[in-house]
This record gives C-alpha cells, structure tokens and sequence, in this order.
C-alpha cells in the first residue's frame, strides 16, 4: 500500500514528524490520562493546539514522543512509544501507547495510555 495522506498510518506518522494542525478534525477527540499533567478530555482542535498543549508543556524542560512501531486495524491505529523529556534538570524516559482514529483523512480521536509514574516521581522530588 503506498504512503498516502489517506492511509490511518501515513496520517498518525505524518502528526509526530509535523504536529500539523491542519491533520486535526476540527471536532477531535483528545483523552489524557488523569495523571499525566493536564490530564481529562478535550474537544476540538483549537482546544486541543490552543489550550491543552501549552498548558501541558509549561510543566516540562522537554518532552518529545518518540513513536516506535504503528499496529493499524482499519482507521483505528495504535502507536507503541516513548516519551522522553525533562522537569528542570531531571530526565525521564516513559513508555506509551497512544490510540487513534482516523476518518476523512482526518486524525478524530486520541487516547493516551502511558507510565506517569516516571513523571510523578519526579515532579514530587
């Protein structure tokens, strides 16, 4: 199968290497863990660029998702991963898988299931 925009896989690689908004629906679905910072449910692209995304990176240094190997069934995709970031000058690296759903060319739905346990440890120092 060729690489396409169309393609649920070619769409979730293209949202890590680009964070482009525009692969956003506008009405998304974005489900964070409540123990990850900023976690709970956000609705809507602009939500989720506008909002939720500065408010989680101001409790980080850093912090990337390093996305390893993609498992598609359909539209629905599961990336397997890993976080790697900072709090001040502490570093951590958490392992997530990240769920996805696409319709239209679109990313519509995202759920997060990670290890916070990295992360509250070390915002609790």
């Amino acid at each position: 199968m060729s690489e396409s925009r169309e393609d649920p896989v070619a769409i979730v690689q293209a949202w890590y290497e680009t964070k482009d908004p525009n692969l956003l629906d506008p009405g998304i679905h974005w489900e964070v863990l409540g123990t990850f910072p900023e976690g709970g449910s956000y609705v809507g692209r602009d939500v989720v660029i506008h909002e939720f995304f500065p408010r989680l990176m101001s409790h980080f240094s850093s912090l990337i998702a390093m996305p390893r190997k993609h498992y598609a069934n359909g539209d629905e995709i599961v990336t397997i991963g890993r976080y790697e970031g900072a709090i001040g000058e502490s570093s951590f690296v958490a392992e997530f898988a990240h769920i996805w759903r696409t319709a239209a060319g679109k990313l519509t739905c995202f759920k997060q299931i990670t290890d916070t346990a990295v992360i509250q440890q070390i915002r609790n120092r």
